[in-house]
C-alpha cells in the first residue's frame, strides 16, 4: 500500500470524481443486463451482484463487491440532470479540490436529502460555499 501522500498525488491527476463514477457503472450495468441470470444457481442477480460480476471479468476490479457497487447504483440513481449540471461545473471549476470529488461525501450528500430537488439546493449551497471560500475540502471531511 502506498503512502496517503502518494495516494492523492496520484489521485489528483488520474482517475474520475466518485459521482462520474458512479454515472458510470449504471451504464455499463445496462449495458450487462443480459447476463442478469446467474448461470451456476439460475436465479436473478440483484444490481449489485450483477455489477460486480461486470466488473469481476477483470482481474483489477475482482475486489469490487456487490455491496460496493449497490452504493454507487444508488447515488447514480439519485441524480438527475440539475444534479450532474451543478457537479459538472463545479468539476470544471475545482477540478479534484471540488467538495464532492470523494465518495464518502457525495454519497453522504445524497442520503441526506429525501428528493431529487433538495439534492439540486444541497449541492448548489455547497458549491456556492466552496467558491465564495466559506467551505474547503479539509474542512468538510474532518
Amino acid at each position: 500500500m502506498q503512502p496517503y501522500f502518494l495516494q492523492e498525488k496520484r489521485r489528483k491527476i488520474a482517475g474520475e470524481p466518485a459521482w462520474m463514477k458512479s454515472l458510470n457503472l449504471q451504464e455499463l450495468l445496462k449495458k450487462g443486463e443480459g447476463q442478469r441470470i446467474d448461470a451456476a444457481t439460475n436465479r436473478p442477480r440483484t444490481d449489485g451482484q450483477l455489477l460486480a460480476h461486470l466488473l469481476g471479468v477483470k482481474p483489477n476490479l475482482k475486489e469490487w463487491t456487490a455491496d460496493t457497487c449497490g452504493r454507487y447504483l444508488q447515488v447514480a440513481a439519485a441524480l438527475n440532470s440539475d444534479s450532474i449540471k451543478i457537479l459538472r461545473t463545479w468539476h470544471f471549476q475545482l477540478g479534484r479540490e471540488c467538495l464532492m470529488d470523494n465518495f464518502t461525501c457525495i454519497r453522504a450528500a445524497v442520503t441526506a436529502v429525501n428528493t431529487p430537488e433538495q439534492l439540486v439546493m444541497l449541492l448548489e449551497k455547497l458549491r456556492y460555499e466552496q467558491i465564495c471560500g466559506l467551505r474547503s475540502f479539509a474542512e468538510f471531511v474532518k
